[in-house]
C-alpha cells in the first residue's frame, strides 16, 4: 500500500511538472516573483519571534549564509575608534522593548553622506553573509534596498 501511494504521489509530480501555465506576467505576478525572492521576511513576525531569529542569526549565522533576509528597526552607528571604520546596524527591540538585537547592514553603491541616521526607522533587504575582521567572525546584510523615513 505504501508502495502503491508513493508511485501515485511520485506520478502526480511528474505531471505537475510538465503542466505549467504560457503567456506574459501581470505586474502582480512580477511583483510577487519579486518578494518571494526574500528566504526570510522578519517584518511579518511578531516582536518576539523577530528577537528570537535575529538571535539564532547571531549565534548559527551558517544557516543564514547566502539568504535574503528583509528586516525593520531603527539605525545605529558604531564609529570604532581603533579602527576608524563605522559600522551601520538596524536595531529590533523585543515586545517588552527592553532587549534589542541588532545586525549590521552595508548599504552597496552608496557611501556614508546616504545611510540614514541614528534612530531613523529602516527596513533593509540584502544577502546575509559572514565575514572575519581581527581575527573574529562577524555577520551583516550587503543590501542594495534601504528603504527609510
Amino acid at each position: 500500500m505504501k508502495k502503491l501511494f508513493a508511485a501515485l504521489c511520485i506520478a502526480l509530480c511528474i505531471m505537475l511538472a510538465f503542466t505549467g501555465c504560457s503567456g506574459s506576467k501581470t505586474e502582480n505576478e512580477t511583483t510577487e516573483a519579486k518578494a518571494q525572492t526574500v528566504d526570510l521576511d522578519l517584518t511579518t513576525l511578531s516582536s518576539t519571534m523577530v528577537y528570537s531569529e535575529v538571535n539564532n542569526m547571531m549565534t548559527t549565522p551558517e544557516d543564514y549564509v547566502g539568504k535574503v533576509i528583509k528586516m525593520k528597526g531603527t539605525t545605529s552607528v558604531l564609529n570604532a575608534s581603533d579602527t576608524g571604520l563605522t559600522y551601520y546596524s538596524v536595531v529590533i527591540a523585543d515586545a517588552t522593548a527592553c532587549c534589542q538585537q541588532g545586525i549590521e547592514f552595508v548599504w552597496v553603491d552608496h557611501d556614508e553622506s546616504e545611510y540614514p541616521e541614528v534612530g531613523t526607522e529602516v527596513t533593509v533587504t540584502g544577502t546575509f553573509e559572514t565575514y572575519l575582521e581581527n581575527d573574529m567572525l562577524f555577520c551583516h546584510i550587503v543590501s542594495d534596498d534601504v528603504e527609510f523615513a
